[in-house]
């Protein structure tokens, strides 16, 4: 598992701010879910759907240490795993 605090970080440097998912409601999908938004302007980046927040923190990391080619070739890997 990851430290959320060292994704924090991570995310600091690269000019992004982490956001949690609440999670507070019923029926709410994104308790211990993660997303990306720029540090200045707010625009969400990376790990948001319909329903808010959707990516877990591993996700994350992948994200901000290969960018977007990581994760949609990990997304590829899971995918062929399945069939």
């Amino acid at each position: 598992m990851t430290d959320p605090q060292a994704v924090r970080v991570l995310a600091a440097k690269a000019g992004y701010r982490l956001v949690k998912g609440k999670g507070r409601s019923v029926g709410a999908h994104d308790w211990g879910r993660y997303g990306l938004e720029d540090a200045e302007t707010g625009r969400r980046v990376f790990g948001f759907g319909n329903r808010g927040v959707k990516a877990s923190l591993n996700e994350v990391e992948r994200y901000l240490q290969g960018g977007d080619a990581a994760v949609f070739e990990a997304s590829l890997r899971g995918s062929r795993q399945r069939i």
